[in-house]
């Protein structure tokens, strides 16, 4: 509670301490974990701090965005649980490489001999640590090249070129571009995972469908009904990887009861989880040149598939 770290002899008959490092925090110490030499402990200050205690100095600190309640250490990476999120950090420099949101708060992690990650919210979920390692470094190495290429770029061209990157980086303007959108569709379907764009699609055209003035109401419910199959219900052919409240609620509703945002929620659940996932690998991808197989027939299979479309 004093921000102190001490360290125990247990070897001796009575276990003793050997040393302690004084105000390590300003205030209590919330989590801590040990790698080899390497201590890392995190406080109610929102700092993460690492340190060698072999030689009982500091090594480095970084800021949380709040207070930590869980950290674990892995072969190159370090995880921080706060609250609804887990920051993961390079291990070497505690740089803030990405953050995953989580559906509730955070109440515990934990890794596996096989390096799963298990996390605790509202829901049980598990992440592939070797996965979370090769993402980091791919977010660092489209880094490196951005800042290579700027560094590269004459100075009077810079700001286009640096607002040229944040369209790159935007996830929305992939949805929004048709043809960025195709090759992400195609960059998707090579990960085994189209179906999450094919919602999104699905869903646009039906709230495009709700809002014309000739709708028909009863159709529409039938289509909504059909979404449902297809992409919520467990068993569906294209079934989406969302928490169980949103499915739960979607699954008993009757046609009578879709509006233009029954799938508001699902829809931005997906996108959370196309843009985490999937879209700063698609974006090293195109920095690079190389360029997934596309095919404009994507969109409108998804699209035939209904049908709304027909």
């Amino acid at each position: 509670e004093n921000g102190n770290i001490d360290v125990w002899n247990l070897l001796s008959d009575q276990a003793t301490i050997l040393f302690s490092i004084v105000s390590a925090h300003k205030s209590m110490i919330t989590a801590l974990r040990v790698r080899s030499a390497e201590v890392f402990s995190a406080g109610a200050d929102k700092k993460i701090k690492t340190w060698d205690i072999g030689r009982r100095s500091f090594l480095s600190s970084v800021e949380s965005h709040s207070v930590v309640s869980s950290l674990l250490v892995d072969r190159d990476i370090v995880l921080s649980g706060a609250g609804r999120h887990i920051t993961v950090y390079n291990r070497q420099t505690l740089k803030k490489v990405l953050r995953c949101q989580l559906t509730g708060s955070l109440t515990n992690m934990y890794v596996d001999s096989n390096r799963q990650l298990y996390t605790s919210a509202t829901t049980i979920r598990r992440w592939s640590l070797e996965s979370i390692a090769e993402r980091m470094k791919a977010i660092e190495q489209r880094n490196r090249m951005r800042k290579k290429n700027r560094e590269r770029t004459p100075r009077k061209s810079r700001k286009n070129s640096a607002s040229q990157a944040i369209e790159i980086g935007n996830i929305f303007q992939v949805l929004n571009d048709p043809r960025l959108r195709t090759k992400f569709m195609a960059f998707l379907k090579h990960s085994y995972a189209e179906e999450n764009l094919s919602f999104w699609i699905v869903v646009q055209r039906y709230k495009e469908l709700f809002e014309q003035d000739n709708c028909n109401p009863r159709a529409l419910g039938e289509l909504g009904k059909e979404i449902v199959a297809e992409f919520i219900h467990e068993d569906g052919h294209s079934s989406v990887n969302v928490v169980s409240d949103i499915r739960e609620e979607l699954t008993v509703l009757s046609e009578h009861d879709f509006t233009t945002s029954t799938f508001d929620e699902a829809e931005r659940a997906i996108v959370f989880l196309m843009d985490s996932n999937f879209f700063n690998v698609f974006s090293l991808q195109l920095t690079n040149g190389s360029d997934a197989s596309s095919t404009s027939t994507y969109e409108s299979n998804t699209m035939s598939s209904f049908s709304f479309y027909l």
